[in-house]
């Protein structure tokens, strides 16, 4: 179970500016990432996170003739030309983001922008080895970043129990090569994406760029529960390890917007039948302690 505290919660998105009851189709042409691009990459596991890498652009090469952009990365929170790793090279085709791992000649779909809600897309992500991965679209919108209106997917594998949010121009909200980890426990998430030194994205959780937890040991007076199944579908059960006076439950969505919130007392089940399916955050406080959340799948 990912748990982790959540700190001062932030706005994701820079001047925010939802728009979830309009649909937009996606077609025509597809905000790419530029050649000053950066994204800020944790790791995280039980509880815990820290900056693990950071991604960005390092000019075009051009391969079999066709123009592609260069990834590199280095473990730090700055991308400061020494120590980098070539990653690979990407380039969009028609909202297909195409991607060639180092010394390999068959590019990956690692990214297929050209769905509408209800149409299932199939990617291959580079990271883990996992395959051909396919995912229905839940449900398309827009957000305006910086100025910037974009497209965001927000999506469900077929395979997996696992939901993912896609930005147009960005990528996914996992990372932009570490996308479709399939780990409830550990992972990576993206804490911000730059272009031309100007803040774009923030994760909803992360106090800044840098954000980091060092300890993963249990705070004496951390609110310990389990909550099961998840995925869930229409009950989800929260089963606490010990007596809890009154416990605040808020569900988010993964920007951060609250969903619904719950006073319960004790162990309690909780009726999701009629959220829409996807990636959500369960946040459990209770009086003089911790708060507490855990990503939460329904499907």
């Amino acid at each position: 179970m990912d748990i982790r505290p959540s700190g001062s919660l932030l706005l994701p998105l820079l001047g925010l500016s939802l728009f979830t009851d309009t649909m937009v189709q996606a077609q025509g042409s597809f905000i790419f990432p530029d050649a000053t691009a950066r994204w800020q990459v944790n790791l995280w596991s039980m509880g815990a996170t820290e900056p693990w890498r950071v991604y960005g652009m390092a000019g075009d090469t051009l391969i079999d003739g066709l123009v592609h952009k260069k990834i590199v990365w280095n473990e730090d929170t700055v991308l400061d030309g020494l120590d980098q790793v070539y990653a690979g090279a990407l380039r969009d085709e028609l909202g297909v983001w195409k991607f060639l791992p180092p010394g390999d000649s068959l590019a990956l779909s690692i990214y297929d922008l050209t769905g509408t809600e209800g149409d299932t897309i199939v990617i291959e992500p580079p990271a883990f080895g996992s395959g051909p991965v396919a995912y229905q679209v839940n449900a398309l919108d827009t957000v305006m970043l910086n100025g910037t209106m974009r497209r965001r997917w927000h999506l469900t594998a077929l395979d997996f129990p696992w939901a993912e949010v896609w930005i147009e121009g960005i990528g996914s909200t996992e990372g932009p090569l570490t996308h479709s980890s399939f780990m409830a426990d550990a992972g990576t998430s993206l804490v911000c994406f730059h272009e031309h030194d100007s803040l774009f994205y923030i994760d909803p959780y992360a106090d800044d760029c840098t954000w980091t937890i060092v300890s993963i040991d249990e705070p004496a007076d951390q609110v310990r529960f389990k909550i099961h199944p998840n995925p869930a579908q229409t009950q989800l059960h929260i089963r606490f390890d010990e007596p809890q006076a009154t416990v605040v439950a808020t569900i988010r969505n993964m920007q951060g917007c609250v969903i619904r919130t719950v006073q319960i007392r004790g162990d309690a089940t909780l009726d999701v039948s009629a959220l829409p399916r996807g990636a959500y955050l369960l946040e459990l406080h209770a009086p003089d302690k911790h708060r507490y959340h855990t990503r939460l799948c329904l499907q």
